[in-house]
């Protein structure tokens, strides 16, 4: 090939890249941008487009070593990508640069493979159109194509996603970066990261070049800063090209643009007009959700927790099914992730079986999800036993609801890559009504994501309980080895006395029974109530040993529980066993004139002016599975809060209720009357 040909004479000869292009004279914006970037000399048509363009008033002074082509979509940016490719790969002398046996590298970096492996195949197109370049090709891979130039350079030219550790350890000739305002600007392989990680493989060759060419995005990221700081300016160095698609390929149909423009003008400027959308934002920092991803992996279940799950469904096209499990933890008012799982099957039942497995494993028996194929969904959930609730709230009102945790750091998720990507992808845009939006970019995915944000609101929106307003702080205190003593030392109030320990019972039979130990106490004037022991047996020989032992250990008079055809057994087992007889009753003082059994609203009342702020509150273990518990009983369940769903809340209900009526000071007194007050006046 003649030495002297420029990339202009290059196009337009039949036997080199002419071959490859229909109608040269709709790409004549590409060649007036080829004759600035590569400082070739311009008629007055071509100044009058350059520096309309590139918002500069003087002509290049000669070549530039980058060029940032901020493109509409559409606008040829790919296949022209491919010929500035094969040219810095084919008519350039790099053997100053290039050692024996060294081979130089021309990169084409994407957001991934799969979308660089469009330009790739345009260079093996273009190459093997023409009869003069295919005789260069040395070899062909999926991913790359080698060549020998006529200066005996060998040159690769190679395809790879935008990773800055992939970059490293080769020489690079030129790097191609395409579709670049797209890259993870805040991902797992910044931007940012692969640029600083790109310039020092070119140092060594100083007629390397840095070429970005994409359609314009965000206001943020490389492509932005570099519009920012170099449009309309002198830099010798460095030329920003800016242009509608029409000014590129002027085969794209204004009426095409216009509509789409109607249908959705703030996409479509930035799509077809080149303009950076002013209503996206990223959502997440890198700094804050760095600060979340502290779990190593995932949690082992643990009894004493009350666990809940999101599962995002997919159809097996491309999506993950995923499922998030977690807990609120109530000693440091966390939410933590405890297992975060992803399945890309073709069937999602097989995903549906497994999930299942893991839910019974937490010992969950509703799992939320969002409204993809609900009715499908709903009915793999609860054919295999599990109870499916659709999420009220759409994906990005669930992304919003999460944003508050991660920047306050109250959510804490594993280190999982996938998920901070995931994450950190994420935009904000502002819609015509001025709501924000959060969604993924495009050709990106969020389904760990989404799964995470909906954990989050499951575990949240308990907080709309029963008991919500009340003193679920946990008071942390102590007891002593040898309870005889009867004392029990506490932080913030010295020794108090203990007077009296009840047992309070729920047996539901089907699920584990609960029993709770509350002890009356008094330091002085004031009284206390102290909740000293849970215990939790699905067993039901278990459970009455334990609750046996727990009535020696504590000194207990009485196990407080409501009417059940179990407790006839449980007292004939107790008896049999020659421990001792256990007298299970209701308290008098608290069951309503005219009805049979324990009124359940009437123990609920009690314990939750336990836990009202400002008065002397039942003191609970910080390891207490309780708070748990009490968040997820709301108003309409309390009422039958005894049946099979809620044991825990039962028995400690029952054990309140009955120290409540030995503890009164006048203060106390007031508060029960007015509890009382407001039962008759729901009632």
């Amino acid at each position: 090939m003649p030495s002297k040909l420029n990339i202009i004479d290059a196009i337009k000869s039949e036997q080199l890249f002419g071959a490859s292009f229909k109608d040269l004279s709709t790409w004549q914006a590409w060649i007036t941008l080829f004759r600035a970037f590569f400082g070739l000399p311009m008629d007055d048509a071509d100044l009058e487009l350059y520096r309309q363009c590139t918002g500069r008033k003087n002509p290049p002074k000669g070549p530039f070593r980058e060029l940032w082509c901020i493109v509409g979509r559409r606008g040829g940016k790919s296949f022209m990508s491919a010929v500035i490719a094969i040219w810095l790969g084919l008519f350039k002398d790099y053997r100053k640069y290039l050692t024996s046996g060294e081979r130089g590298t021309v990169m084409i970096i994407s957001a991934d493979r799969a979308q660089s492996q469009v330009i790739l195949r345009y260079v093996k197109g273009i190459l093997h159109a023409s009869p003069i370049f295919s005789q260069y090709i040395e070899s062909e891979l999926k991913e790359s194509i080698d060549l020998i130039n006529d200066y005996g350079n060998r040159i690769c030219i190679e395809v790879m996603s935008c990773s800055y550790r992939a970059i490293r350890g080769r020489t690079v000739l030129a790097a191609l970066l395409d579709e670049a305002s797209f890259w993870r600007v805040e991902g797992q392989n910044p931007d940012k990261e692969v640029l600083a990680a790109l310039r020092p493989s070119m140092a060594s060759i100083p007629s390397s070049k840095l070429i970005a060419i994409s359609s314009p995005y965000a206001r943020f990221g490389s492509v932005f800063e570099a519009f920012t700081d170099y449009y309309a300016s002198d830099d010798p160095d460095v030329l920003v090209w800016r242009a509608p698609t029409r000014f590129m390929n002027p085969t794209i149909a204004q009426d095409y643009i216009d509509k789409q423009l109607k249908k959705d003008p703030s996409s479509a400027t930035a799509e077809y007009l080149a303009e950076f959308r002013e209503d996206i934002e990223s959502f997440l920092s890198r700094e804050a959700v760095e600060s979340c991803a502290i779990l190593p992996g995932d949690l082992a279940p643990e009894g004493h927790r009350t666990y809940f799950a999101f599962v995002d469904p997919s159809g097996g096209k491309g999506d993950q099914f995923t499922l998030a499990i977690g807990y609120r933890s109530y000693r440091d008012e966390k939410l933590k992730t405890a297992l975060l799982r992803g399945w890309n099957l073709p069937d999602p039942e097989v995903a549906v079986i497994d999930i299942v497995d893991i839910l019974k494993h937490f010992r969950i028996s509703t799992v939320m999800g969002d409204r993809y194929a609900a009715g499908w969904t709903q009915s793999a959930f609860t054919k295999r036993g599990i109870d499916y609730q659709t999420c009220p709230k759409a994906k990005s009102d669930l992304y919003l609801s999460m944003e508050g945790y991660v920047n306050s750091q109250r959510l804490e998720i594993p280190q999982n890559p996938d998920l901070i990507e995931e994450l950190l992808n994420l935009d904000r845009t502002r819609g015509k009504s001025g709501k924000d939006r959060v969604d993924h970019p495009r050709g990106r995915h969020d389904d760990l994501a989404n799964a995470v944000a909906g954990l989050c609101y499951a575990l949240t929106s308990t907080e709309s309980s029963y008991f919500v307003g009340c003193d679920l702080s946990a008071v942390s205190f102590e007891v002593k080895a040898r309870f005889h003593r009867k004392v029990v030392p506490t932080a913030d109030a010295g020794d108090i006395e203990i007077v009296r320990t009840v047992i309070g019972l729920a047996w539901p039979g089907e699920r584990a029974g609960y029993a709770v130990v509350v002890a009356e106490g008094k330091h002085g004037k004031d009284r206390y109530l102290f909740l000293l022991q849970e215990i939790e047996e699905l067993d039901s020989s278990r459970l009455i040993k334990l609750v046996i032992a727990a009535k020696k250990t504590h000194g207990v008079d009485t196990v407080y529980a409501r009417p059940d055809p179990y407790l006839d057994y449980y007292n004939r087992e107790a008896y049999r066993r020659g421990s001792l007889t256990l007298s299970i009753s209701d308290p008098p003082e608290l069951t309503p004139a005219g009805t049979q059994g324990v009124h359940i609203h009437h123990h609920l009342k009690m314990l939750k002016g336990r836990l009202e702020p400002g008065r002397k509150s039942l003191l609970i273990p910080k390891e207490s599975r309780l708070p748990g518990y009490l968040m997820e009983l709301t108003p309409d369940k309390a009422v039958t809060a005894t049946d099979l769903a809620y044991p825990a809340i039962a028995a400690a209900a029952f054990a309140v209720s009955a120290c409540d009526t030995w503890v009164y000071d006048e203060n106390e007194q007031q508060i029960i009357d007015e509890l009382n007050a407001s039962l008759v006046e729901e009632d």
